[in-house]
């Protein structure tokens, strides 16, 4: 995590000699090396140069835990449990992170995703918590202050990475509340399989990301043959001045796009079938989150679109294959306030905070029906690191919405490390 030193680790040796027996000489039983890390094993030629001090990479090692008491209240809660609202204690998460140079200029991210596959309902292999990588990419910072412009760099990163936008959106919005309003309602995953190339742009204007991936997200394999594209500018109007106060220093503004295909479900045909359907189904997505981050006072506004092909029929001559276009929007505003910091108050108070949360799906544009998803609450810090929240979240169908009511009453926990 950022803040924190990296851990340095050494090669440890170790030797021990049995007592001698008689009519036996000294007999070394054993000798073993403790090696934690696979690189020290073949040393750089500067390390072995003669007057060259050893030099261990640097390991950093860090994470955040996720964890919840939960209350159930709503009508489909009660029908499952005897008419009474049901609870549970529930670790949602533990993302745990190693970083390590890979040599000049290169690097390696893996964090690893503990969840409960309770929650799943497709798995048979086990009902508990089990490990799967979120993130694990090697990342190759090829240019830095290009053309002598500071700040001016670029990076690429290959293997199980962050998408377009989801990751930004979560530094202003906490995760360990509920997923962002687009990964809430199916837009894209947090991170898939793929490449992605990050642009920082000088005078702290801002960045530009653009990735290319396989679309379905880190949870699942790649089931097509289609890749999706997406790209997003970041700007920072007011970074390098102090125009509107330092709180605007941290405000950002970030439009990006989303450009994606699915296979059909005729593409090979079938039995009866009228023949095989090559082209994909068309999945694109575009929005803009503006954003501003301060102790004190956090807020955000996201606005995301989706068009989707959606297929019907049979695809036979009883049964022609049909085609519709959907599109759906949704629409999130959130706010994290501490009040008594914000008046000044160097008590433990400046600890508390509110946490407001407001969210708008519709799937379909056509169509009335609409979810609507608050949260509200009160959140404590006892440490830096540490975040207890007891907070109310409702998901409300609205006009004619058939998704199911959910009323949930939850004790939050954050931990970082």
């Amino acid at each position: 995590m950022a803040g924190q030193r990296p851990l340095h680790v050494r090669c440890l040796c170790v030797t021990y000699a049995t007592p001698q027996r008689k009519g036996h000489m000294p007999l070394v039983r054993s000798r073993f090396t403790v090696l934690l890390l696979a690189g020290t094993l073949v040393l750089p030629p500067a390390i072995r140069a003669q007057g060259t001090p050893p030099v261990t990479p640097a390991f950093d090692f860090s994470g955040v835990l996720y964890a919840n008491f939960q209350r159930r209240t709503d009508d489909a809660a009660k029908a499952a449990n005897g008419g009474k609202a049901s609870s549970k204690f529930d670790l949602e998460r533990a993302y745990l992170t190693f970083r390590m140079p890979a040599g000049e200029r290169a690097s390696i991210r893996v964090t690893t995703d503990v969840f409960n596959t309770a929650d799943q309902t497709t798995t048979s292999f086990y009902r508990g918590w089990a490990v799967r990588i979120k993130y694990a990419y090697l990342q190759w910072n090829f240019a830095n202050d290009i053309n002598g412009s500071k700040g001016f760099s670029a990076l690429a990163r290959f293997g199980v990475l962050h998408t377009v936008v989801v990751d930004q959106i979560e530094q202003y919005n906490p995760r360990y509340l509920a997923q962002t309003d687009l990964e809430r309602n199916g837009f894209f995953s947090s991170a898939d399989v793929g490449a992605a190339l990050l642009v920082s742009l000088p005078k702290k204007w801002g960045e530009v990301y653009g990735t290319i991936t396989n679309g379905p997200g880190y949870t699942v394999a790649e089931n097509d043959r289609y890749k999706d594209f997406a790209g997003r500018l970041t700007v920072t109007p007011f970074a390098s001045g102090n125009a509107l106060g330092a709180w605007s220093k941290a405000l950002i503004v970030s439009p990006w796009i989303y450009a994606g295909k699915t296979a059909s479900k005729f593409q090979n045909g079938g039995t009866g079938q009228v023949g095989t359907v090559p082209e994909g189904l068309k999945r694109n997505r575009a929005g803009v989150f503006v954003g501003a981050k301060d102790p004190r006072l956090t807020v955000g506004i996201d606005y995301g679109q989706r068009t989707e092909t959606t297929e019907g029929g049979d695809n036979t001559v009883a049964s022609p294959r049909t085609t519709t276009e959907v599109t759906g929007k949704v629409k999130s505003a959130f706010a994290i306030v501490k009040p008594f910091a914000l008046a000044g108050t160097k008590s433990s108070l400046a600890r508390l905070g509110l946490i407001a949360r407001f969210d708008d799906f519709k799937p379909n544009d056509s169509a009335d029906a609409h979810n609507q998803f608050t949260i509200f609450g009160l959140y404590y810090e006892p440490t830096s690191k540490v975040t207890f929240s007891l907070d109310a979240q409702q998901l409300k169908p609205k006009d004619g919405s058939a998704t199911p009511e959910a009323k949930t009453l939850f004790v939050h926990m954050q931990a970082l490390f």
